[in-house]
């Protein structure tokens, strides 16, 4: 059995204006590059299972225009999203919509998967 698991970030420069993006670019994807590969290291460092391998991808845009387009054109076959704990709903909703396969929500903080609330 073969498992490839695919670290994925995507980013949108704050602001609306296209110039904004354009200026923000470099520097948002050498971050949002430096963040997977840092997770992957350590994802490495503590032991991969026969049969995993893991890589990372970075993309300009909106979440819930990106992860549609990975899961058909990576044919991905289940998804585990990690979420802040208080997440747009609606943005979340859209997301959840738009994917043709198996979803798992982690809500996330501080880098670390959200333990159960009191």
């Amino acid at each position: 059995m073969h498992c490839r698991v695919i670290l994925m970030n995507a980013y949108l420069p704050a602001g609306s204006s296209p110039d904004r993006w354009i200026d923000a670019h470099d520097a948002m994807k050498r971050e949002s590059s430096d963040r997977l590969g840092q997770e992957l290291a350590r994802l490495q460092a503590e032991g991969s299972p026969n049969g995993f391998t893991f890589e990372t991808l970075s993309y300009l845009g909106s979440i819930e225009n990106v992860m549609p387009h990975l899961v058909r054109e990576e044919n991905v076959d289940y998804v585990v999203l990690g979420v802040q704990p208080e997440p747009k709903k609606d943005r979340l909703v859209k997301l959840l919509n738009r994917l043709p396969c198996p979803i798992l929500v982690v809500p996330w903080q501080n880098g670390a998967a959200a333990g159960p609330r009191d």
